[in-house]
């Protein structure tokens, strides 16, 4: 799952209406119950009819559209952040969730959910660099199966002989990104995402990325 780290400050607020709530800023959530107005807001943005505010926070989002039947995926990530200790604050919006947590832990955030394998949008560790450097070292080792380059061949719609070379020279392109989560090396350019076995070099699988 890809996660965006979000490098805004926000604030959590109580206003007395909705009157000065700039609604042209780009990231603005709106509550309203019989009890209170809320808003979560840029701290920039917040408004000067702002009753009660909790300042310093920043926020992850669930990159691409969940869908509603997906199960599990908030309390996955709320229970590994527990285990660091660090409270969150959700936000859901029709297309996905955003995740903020106090700035002060956001550095501890940020590790922990790359060590459990979440790609990060932009960020990079130094694991995951090595990792791609030794996939680069090992290219002469892929290869695949007659059934994976069957299904590499109609995932493509490939009419090449030679599906490793065509996987190899994807994986070469300055565009791609390298990342390795659980067993499994990604290789990701603009159109083609490539999952080779990290301890085999064997490339699973290949498929075309939507835009």
């Amino acid at each position: 799952m890809e996660l965006q780290r979000i490098k805004r400050d926000f604030s959590v607020c109580k206003v007395t209406d909705y009157s000065k709530v700039n609604l042209e800023s780009e990231y603005c959530f709106i509550g309203k119950t019989d009890e209170e107005n809320s808003l979560v807001c840029l701290t920039e943005d917040a408004p000067d009819n702002t009753t009660e505010r909790e300042d310093g926070w920043r926020a992850f989002r669930i990159q691409g559209v969940l869908d509603f039947s997906l199960i599990g995926i908030l309390a996955k990530i709320s229970t590994l952040l527990a285990k660091e200790k660090i409270g969150i604050f959700v936000v859901s919006t029709y297309n996905t969730d955003y995740i903020l947590v106090k700035k002060e832990n956001e550095a501890k955030a940020l590790k922990r959910l790359v060590r459990e394998g979440y790609k990060i949008e932009g960020e990079e560790s130094d694991d995951q660099k090595a990792d791609g450097k030794l996939l680069l070292l090992n290219l002469d080792r892929l290869h695949t199966t007659p059934m994976g380059a069957d299904r590499i061949k109609k995932n493509l719609r490939l009419e090449t002989a030679d599906v490793v070379e065509y996987c190899r020279d994807k994986i070469l392109s300055p565009d791609c990104n390298i990342y390795k989560q659980g067993k499994n090396w990604y290789c990701q350019t603009d159109n083609v995402k490539i999952t080779v076995n990290a301890s085999s070099c064997t490339i699973i699988t290949a498929h075309l990325v939507k835009e």
